[in-house]
């Protein structure tokens, strides 16, 4: 007769659920440190102004990236409708080409201390360019549930002790002596066990959780 561990899954329930209050971390609590790989998430800075000393503002961005040729350590351009670019150098500098400063996403981005500071109304201007020492950027405490909330180390570690236990449930389901079972006791082995699988899924995507830092505008 199949052994029903029903005290054991109760018991692991009850665990999980207590467990999954520290399951999601700040973005910024387990990467304190602002890297050329990551400014662009929660941070907070005054750029400095670059004038403009040719015909337009593109040429003068290109004179800053040929002067800069074979130092320069990470390189973007924002899709959609900004076309705002970015790029980091070996010396440890951002620079920015934007036409909006301020509140730009998860970040507070000042130029010569000056930006639209009203984050739900984006107030373009002109193509002007910034530059700021990387140490210069601070954490920016904002929050976005869906952007720069990731999984708790602490919570995979202990979460992903549940693997044995959970392949058990999964290989009691399959058992054709599970179909003979009462419902209570099928419902407790295939819902319990469905819902543990769903957390380690978390555990087996982590990738996904520290690539959400994505580029802002």
């Amino acid at each position: 007769m199949m052994d029903i561990p029903r005290e054991e899954i109760i018991k692991t329930r009850d665990w999980v659920y207590e467990l999954n209050k520290i399951k999601y971390v700040h973005y910024r609590d387990i990467h304190p440190e602002v890297t050329d790989q990551d400014y662009q998430t929660c941070t907070k800075v005054d750029f400095e102004p670059i004038e403009n000393e040719c015909e337009n503002i593109y040429e003068m961005w290109g004179r800053l990236k040929h002067h800069y040729q074979g130092r320069i350590t990470t390189e973007h351009k924002s899709t959609g409708k900004s076309m705002s670019q970015y790029f980091t150098t070996d010396e440890g500098f951002v620079y920015r080409l934007s036409d909006h400063w301020g509140i730009v996403k998860s970040c507070v981005w000042t130029r010569a201390g000056k930006g639209n500071m009203i984050a739900s109304l984006m107030l373009s201007g002109p193509m002007e360019i910034g530059w700021a020492p990387l140490s210069s950027f601070k954490i920016h405490r904002y929050v976005d549930q869906n952007r720069h909330m990731v999984l708790n180390p602490e919570w995979v570690e202990q979460i992903s002790t549940l693997v044995d236990f959970t392949n058990h449930l999964l290989k009691l389901k399959e058992d054709p002596e599970f179909l003979t079972l009462p419902n209570e006791d099928k419902a407790l082995i295939g819902r319990w066990g469905g819902m543990f699988k769903k957390e380690l899924f978390d555990v087996e995507n982590l990738e996904f959780s520290k690539t959400l830092h994505t580029f802002t505008v």
